[in-house]
């Protein structure tokens, strides 16, 4: 028996919690002989705790820079589309369209307006760069109900302007009127803000990408974390 090294075994585990795993390391031994000389020694509940918890950071962070990645490859793919489409307006408008009126969100597509022919030029360059069918899109709305519309006709209105089935459609939001309000913008935009969104980390990284090398942006982390 290496009665040494057993010796030390259990004054590390009493003195430094240490692993099963880091003990065995450090004195050149089996984990399995470990466990024997500190069956006895169990963790701390304190130190099991603190493992756990550091476990849980170091695999998020892990997560983290696998999924940050994953986005630096798609826009790389993205700035590939720039150069190949450089001079197609619609590639470039659809781009700057997005970069003006979408979410600067690093997993979801999500763009709103109020007018109805602006997301409808953006859904044809969706469709025509990124193969992106109806059944991808989600359109939500934003409206107020004191236009002398109802729900349904400013939900039925978008629908048909965006040539978009029903089942496209998500809760619609209705805002209320504040109680500071004058009324005085009263049907400026009767038919509210639509929001139409895509979930894909792939395409809205590819948009980022190609803006960057249209806008010339230097910035290599923009829009990743």
């Amino acid at each position: 028996m290496k009665t040494k090294e057993k010796i030390e075994a259990r004054r590390i585990r009493i003195k430094e919690q240490l692993s099963l795993k880091d003990i065995a390391e450090r004195l050149g031994v089996s984990k399995g002989t470990v466990s024997l000389w500190v069956r006895d020694l169990p963790l701390s509940q304190k130190t099991i705790e603190e493992r756990c918890l550091a476990g849980r950071i170091k695999g998020g962070k892990i997560r983290h820079d696998e999924a940050k990645a994953i986005r630096v490859q798609y826009q790389q793919a993205g700035r590939k589309m720039a150069e190949q489409h450089k001079d197609d307006s619609l590639f470039v408008g659809g781009c700057l369209m997005h970069w003006a009126e979408g979410a600067k969100d690093k997993n979801m597509v999500s763009i709103s307006n109020t007018d109805p022919d602006f997301l409808k030029l953006w859904l044809k360059f969706m469709r025509r760069f990124f193969n992106i069918r109806q059944s991808d899109i989600t359109l939500m709305v934003h409206c107020y109900l004191n236009n002398n519309k109802t729900k349904k006709q400013i939900e039925s209105h978008w629908l048909k302007q965006l040539d978009l089935p029903s089942s496209c459609l998500r809760k619609t939001t209705v805002v209320t009127k504040h109680k500071f309000s004058t009324g005085a913008k009263k049907n400026k935009h009767p038919y509210g803000v639509a929001c139409l969104r895509l979930c894909s980390t792939e395409v809205v990284q590819n948009i980022w990408g190609a803006i960057k090398i249209i806008a010339d942006i230097k910035d290599n982390n923009k829009w990743l974390d």
